[in-house]
Protein backbone atom coordinates (compact mmCIF):
# COMPACT_ATOMS: atom_id res chain seq x y z
CA UNK A 1 0.00 0.00 0.00
CA UNK A 2 1.35 3.16 -0.85
CA UNK A 3 1.78 6.14 1.21
CA UNK A 4 -1.09 8.91 2.39
CA UNK A 5 1.11 11.20 0.42
CA UNK A 6 2.11 9.94 -2.70
CA UNK A 7 4.03 12.45 -4.95
CA UNK A 8 4.60 12.06 -8.48
CA UNK A 9 6.72 12.54 -11.21
CA UNK A 10 4.69 15.50 -12.63
CA UNK A 11 4.95 18.91 -10.98
CA UNK A 12 2.41 19.65 -8.16
CA UNK A 13 0.59 16.29 -9.07
CA UNK A 14 -0.21 14.91 -5.88
CA UNK A 15 -2.00 11.78 -4.58
CA UNK A 16 -3.94 11.89 -1.25
CA UNK A 17 -4.96 8.62 0.81
CA UNK A 18 -7.83 8.67 3.34
CA UNK A 19 -5.90 9.81 6.43
CA UNK A 20 -4.85 12.65 4.27
CA UNK A 21 -7.95 13.35 3.31
CA UNK A 22 -8.88 13.80 6.62
CA UNK A 23 -6.51 15.79 7.63
CA UNK A 24 -6.93 18.28 4.65
CA UNK A 25 -10.71 18.96 5.55
CA UNK A 26 -11.02 21.82 7.91
CA UNK A 27 -8.15 23.44 5.52
CA UNK A 28 -9.18 25.78 2.66
CA UNK A 29 -7.92 26.12 -1.19
CA UNK A 30 -8.13 22.33 -2.27
CA UNK A 31 -10.43 19.63 -3.55
CA UNK A 32 -9.87 16.43 -4.65
CA UNK A 33 -10.96 13.95 -7.69
CA UNK A 34 -10.83 10.39 -7.68
CA UNK A 35 -8.02 8.52 -9.64
CA UNK A 36 -7.68 4.65 -10.94
CA UNK A 37 -4.02 3.52 -9.17
CA UNK A 38 -2.23 0.77 -10.68
CA UNK A 39 -0.20 -1.22 -8.28
CA UNK A 40 3.56 -2.16 -9.25
CA UNK A 41 2.23 -6.26 -10.13
CA UNK A 42 -0.83 -5.02 -11.86
CA UNK A 43 -3.94 -4.59 -9.03
CA UNK A 44 -5.62 -1.76 -8.48
CA UNK A 45 -5.04 0.59 -5.37
CA UNK A 46 -8.48 2.08 -3.78
CA UNK A 47 -9.07 4.90 -2.30
CA UNK A 48 -6.64 7.59 -3.66
CA UNK A 49 -7.84 10.84 -5.05
CA UNK A 50 -6.08 13.63 -6.66
CA UNK A 51 -5.23 16.76 -4.53
CA UNK A 52 -6.51 19.52 -6.39
CA UNK A 53 -5.40 23.09 -5.61
CA UNK A 54 -7.63 25.77 -6.34
CA UNK A 55 -6.11 28.10 -3.84
CA UNK A 56 -4.39 31.31 -5.32
CA UNK A 57 -1.78 33.84 -4.18
CA UNK A 58 -1.17 36.98 -5.89
CA UNK A 59 1.79 36.90 -9.01
CA UNK A 60 5.41 36.18 -8.09
CA UNK A 61 6.37 40.29 -6.90
CA UNK A 62 10.00 39.81 -8.75
CA UNK A 63 11.12 43.36 -7.96
CA UNK A 64 11.23 41.74 -3.72
CA UNK A 65 13.46 38.92 -4.90
CA UNK A 66 17.54 39.49 -4.26
CA UNK A 67 19.70 38.29 -7.01
CA UNK A 68 22.75 36.91 -6.42
CA UNK A 69 26.41 36.73 -8.04
CA UNK A 70 27.09 32.49 -7.85
CA UNK A 71 30.44 31.02 -8.67
CA UNK A 72 31.45 27.22 -9.84
CA UNK A 73 34.84 27.28 -10.18
CA UNK A 74 36.03 29.77 -12.68
CA UNK A 75 32.86 30.44 -13.80
CA UNK A 76 29.64 33.03 -12.24
CA UNK A 77 26.14 32.82 -12.53
CA UNK A 78 23.27 35.04 -11.72
CA UNK A 79 20.88 33.15 -8.83
CA UNK A 80 17.97 34.88 -6.85
CA UNK A 81 16.97 34.16 -3.88
CA UNK A 82 13.55 34.51 -1.77
CA UNK A 83 10.47 33.88 -3.06
CA UNK A 84 7.86 36.44 -2.86
CA UNK A 85 4.00 37.06 -3.48
CA UNK A 86 1.54 39.86 -3.86
CA UNK A 87 0.18 39.44 -0.93
CA UNK A 88 -3.33 41.55 -1.93
CA UNK A 89 -4.36 39.44 -4.54
CA UNK A 90 -4.02 36.23 -2.35
CA UNK A 91 -6.87 34.54 -2.03
CA UNK A 92 -5.88 33.66 1.61
CA UNK A 93 -6.35 30.06 1.17
CA UNK A 94 -4.70 27.59 3.77
CA UNK A 95 -3.39 25.13 0.49
CA UNK A 96 -2.53 27.89 -2.66
CA UNK A 97 -0.47 28.21 -5.42
CA UNK A 98 1.31 30.93 -7.77
CA UNK A 99 -0.86 31.90 -10.74
CA UNK A 100 2.41 31.30 -12.80
CA UNK A 101 1.74 27.39 -12.48
CA UNK A 102 5.06 26.72 -11.47
CA UNK A 103 4.85 23.44 -10.16
CA UNK A 104 4.66 24.38 -5.95
CA UNK A 105 2.36 23.88 -4.01
CA UNK A 106 2.10 26.44 -0.70
CA UNK A 107 0.41 26.10 2.77
CA UNK A 108 -0.13 27.90 5.73
CA UNK A 109 1.71 27.26 8.61
CA UNK A 110 -1.33 25.10 10.17
CA UNK A 111 -1.28 22.82 7.20
CA UNK A 112 2.37 22.64 7.46
CA UNK A 113 2.27 21.37 11.21
CA UNK A 114 -0.37 19.04 10.62
CA UNK A 115 1.35 16.93 8.03
CA UNK A 116 4.57 17.13 9.62
CA UNK A 117 3.12 15.63 12.78
CA UNK A 118 1.29 12.74 10.84
CA UNK A 119 3.37 12.02 8.13
CA UNK A 120 7.10 11.51 7.65
CA UNK A 121 7.07 11.89 3.93
CA UNK A 122 6.82 15.78 3.63
CA UNK A 123 8.97 18.35 3.84
CA UNK A 124 8.50 22.28 3.57
CA UNK A 125 10.80 24.90 2.00
CA UNK A 126 10.51 28.67 3.28
CA UNK A 127 9.94 31.35 0.33
CA UNK A 128 12.36 33.11 2.03
CA UNK A 129 15.38 30.47 1.13
CA UNK A 130 14.27 29.16 -2.24
CA UNK A 131 17.01 29.86 -4.60
CA UNK A 132 16.05 30.50 -8.55
CA UNK A 133 18.01 30.03 -11.78
CA UNK A 134 17.87 32.55 -14.25
CA UNK A 135 15.98 30.51 -16.53
CA UNK A 136 13.61 29.80 -13.53
CA UNK A 137 12.66 33.72 -13.28
CA UNK A 138 12.58 34.17 -17.34
CA UNK A 139 9.82 31.77 -17.58
CA UNK A 140 8.47 33.41 -14.40
CA UNK A 141 8.45 36.89 -16.66
CA UNK A 142 7.29 35.25 -19.72
CA UNK A 143 3.84 34.17 -17.90
CA UNK A 144 3.38 37.26 -16.22
CA UNK A 145 3.87 38.94 -19.82
CA UNK A 146 1.14 36.58 -21.06
CA UNK A 147 -1.07 36.86 -18.74
CA UNK A 148 -0.94 41.08 -19.00
CA UNK A 149 -1.82 40.63 -22.97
Amino acid sequence: MPAELVWTDSDARILIGPKARSLLAPFTGWTSRPVQLIGSRGEPIYNYELLVVNGRCGPVDLKRIQPTIQTAGNKAFSSYHGLCFVTEQWDDSDVFMFPERMGLVLVKDGVKFALEKTFTNVTFDKLSEVELDEVSIEVIRRHQRERVT
